[in-house]
């Protein structure tokens, strides 16, 4: 079903405004005031009585036009009379075919748009949830791997020192049994709040999926990334919902970015990581260092 053209007339002019409203009555839904239309209606088109453009109700009737918290670009603007903001200017003594003809085309280009727009909107929402994890809003392994090659590209040139880190809850399996899933979840999504407030505004913090985050963090020595990890661990695991709980980290850090990538960073974090396990857990341990 085709919807009907909505058209907004601006004009002080209760002559015209009589004889515009009756020209495009046929068809079409027609408002001589904003104060007129329905909440939240948004017109397909204004008609700007621009005859009088430098008068001051000329002026006034824009400002109003103006005021409204319309999407800008998406409302066809048809002036009657000269208005270099009109995309549609007509002499003043149009017809009422004329306007008709205007209106009526104007409305669908301005529909168009608008699906234009919202498509635009909805691919950027789908592209977005393609790369957040659902539980806790963090990027998720494929942003991850977006944001790794990224990086790599950048901080070989840079020449910018890495550091990569693993972060794993202690005996999550146990926490969800013992307090169900649910509180697992409450848990992993503290953690995950905890990780990126820690963090600096230009460290990455990702979900591997699980109880298992990643880090990438840079521009720092040795020493500085060594104490910001522990402190990061300590940071995710203050307060946690339901039951205090404790993490590992593994870590890997290198003075420049690998020729190989940050594969084998991963890689050594992920042997730091187990060795932080199998030594009895709540620890840091950094990887041997990686040339």
């Amino acid at each position: 079903m085709t919807r009907v053209p909505q058209i907004l007339i601006l004009t002080d002019d209760a002559t015209r405004a009589r004889r515009w409203s009756e020209a495009l009555g046929d068809g079409m839904r027609v408002w001589q005031t904003v104060r007129d239309m329905p909440p939240e209606t948004v017109p397909d088109v204004v008609v700007l009585d621009a005859v009088d453009a430098a008068a001051s109700s000329g002026k006034n009737r824009q400002n109003e036009l103006g005021r409204q918290d319309w999407p800008v670009g998406e409302i066809g603007i048809v002036a009657v009379g000269d208005d270099p903001a009109a995309e549609v200017c007509l002499p003043p003594d149009i017809t009422p075919r004329e306007l008709q003809l205007a209106c009526r085309l104007l409305s669908e280009t301005a529909r168009w748009r608008r699906e234009c727009h919202r498509a635009r909107q909805l691919q950027a929402t789908y592209s977005q949830q393609a790369l957040t994890d659902a539980l806790t809003g963090l990027p998720n392994r494929r942003a991850w791997e977006a944001e790794t090659r990224d990086r790599s590209a950048s901080l070989a040139s840079n020449r910018g020192s890495i550091c990569l880190a693993l972060f794993d809850v202690d005996h999550f399996k146990l926490i969800n049994d013992r307090f169900g899933h649910i509180a697992g979840d409450e848990i992993l999504c503290h953690v995950g709040r905890g990780l990126v407030r820690a963090c600096r505004e230009s460290d990455f913090v990702a979900r591997m999926g699980g109880d298992e985050f990643v880090l990438l963090l840079d521009g720092r020595s040795p020493e500085e990334a060594a104490a910001d990890i522990e402190s990061i661990r300590g940071a995710a695991c203050r307060q946690t919902p339901h039951t205090q709980v404790t993490a590992c980290m593994g870590f890997a850090y290198v003075q420049a970015m690998p020729p190989t990538g940050l594969t084998p960073l991963l890689e050594s974090a992920d042997v730091a990581l187990r060795v932080a396990k199998l030594s009895g857990r709540n620890q840091t341990v950094p990887a041997k260092q990686t040339s």
